[in-house]
């Protein structure tokens, strides 16, 4: 028997949802998890643990190194093995292979592989060896091209069929649009896998067959509204079987989209349940009226993101505080009369000791 953790399409970086955000999440997920997680034998990430190139001394670059450099200890600690791949080349940018550095240089005692080409390990695990074959995203510029370097790959170890691949791309099944020679053959990979295919690059979880598709970790885009976010736990049974786990990120980014072609009376209650820093779609007719209201909750939402979308067409455009409207939000000042209303309009459930406190403060 043998667990794994799998997570994939992280994407510390993202314009919408803060490395911060992301981040806290997976440390979230972990810290309520981690009885199961450290009984695993590996994590594998499937690719896109960037969402763009980032500067070494940018803060969102060394939160995420912060938050890789913990993965390692965590690792280390409980003696998982890592296994990191490259995704999406225009995301990662080969930027994990700074971990390399980050090892050697604290020495910390982990073992740990990344694959940024197509490649097969053997995983010792006690009595089991686990075969697992690589495949980093657009490594040739098709499906075929990857197909037949998979083949010759699996003829240089003389292998028919792969235990697990870890991949980092997209199946025929998950964009069902024709022609497109980017996309792979799901039967020929089934064919060739005793276990399970774990694929990143979509966003979106899914199963096909022997295909498990993770997702991204956390929610990225409107796409993603109804998607639940998070990870797997696999594990998998010499006689063949797998069992599944699905490990909820429970505090993932709010996406949602309001229809205000059908009303507009309740939004602001709607609002108000909304945690602040959500992403919120307002849908709305093209000849409708309605820049009073987006005026209006601009100055009382200040916190949301809010883009505006016709709903008979694609077109979506983001909302910002114009001028105007940045000049009346900053004439509303802060005194002694309102402080402890806001204080707790930021704080969901204060507890006695914390009102009083504020009220210490306020009297101060």
């Amino acid at each position: 028997m043998i667990k794994y953790f799998l997570l994939s399409d992280i994407h510390c970086g993202h314009n919408r949802t803060p490395a911060s955000f992301i981040i806290s999440n997976l440390d979230n997920l972990f810290k309520k998890n981690e009885k199961k997680l450290k009984q695993v034998d590996i994590i594998f990430i499937s690719g896109d643990v960037f969402d763009r190139l980032l500067q070494v001394n940018s803060p969102d670059s060394i939160l995420t190194y912060d938050w890789l450099t913990r993965l390692i200890k965590f690792c280390s600690d409980n003696n998982i093995k890592l296994r990191i791949l490259e995704g999406t080349p225009s995301h990662d940018w080969k930027q994990v292979k700074l971990l390399y550095s980050i090892i050697n240089k604290f020495d910390i005692d982990v073992d740990f592989a990344y694959y940024d080409n197509i490649e097969i390990e053997y995983i010792k695990i006690r009595e089991y060896e686990l075969s697992v074959l690589y495949i980093p995203d657009e490594i040739y510029d098709n499906a075929e091209k990857i197909w037949e370097a998979v083949q010759e790959k699996l003829k240089e170890y003389n292998l028919e069929k792969i235990d697990l691949i870890i991949m980092h791309g997209a199946f025929k099944y998950q964009l069902p649009i024709k022609n497109l020679d980017f996309l792979h053959d799901e039967e020929r990979y089934i064919n060739i896998t005793e276990y399970l295919i774990n694929i990143g690059h979509v966003h979106n979880t899914s199963q096909f067959d022997k295909i498990l598709c993770p997702g991204s970790f956390d929610r990225l885009t409107f796409a993603d509204e109804y998607d639940k976010k998070g990870g797997w736990l696999v594990t998998l049974y010499e006689n063949g079987k797998v069992k599944k786990e699905f490990i909820e990120n429970t505090t993932g980014m709010i996406f949602k989209t309001i229809d205000l072609t059908n009303t507009d009376k309740h939004i602001d209650k709607l609002l108000k349940t909304i945690p602040n820093y959500s992403n919120i779609r307002l849908l709305v007719n093209k000849d409708d009226s309605v820049k009073n209201l987006l005026k209006e909750l601009q100055f009382k939402f200040p916190n949301h993101r809010f883009v505006i979308k016709d709903k008979n067409k694609n077109d979506e455009k983001e909302i910002k505080l114009n001028k105007e409207n940045k000049k009346e939000l900053f004439k509303f000042k802060i005194n002694k009369d309102n402080i402890k209303e806001l204080i707790l309009k930021e704080i969901k459930s204060p507890n006695n000791l914390l009102l009083e406190e504020i009220d210490l403060l306020i009297s101060n």
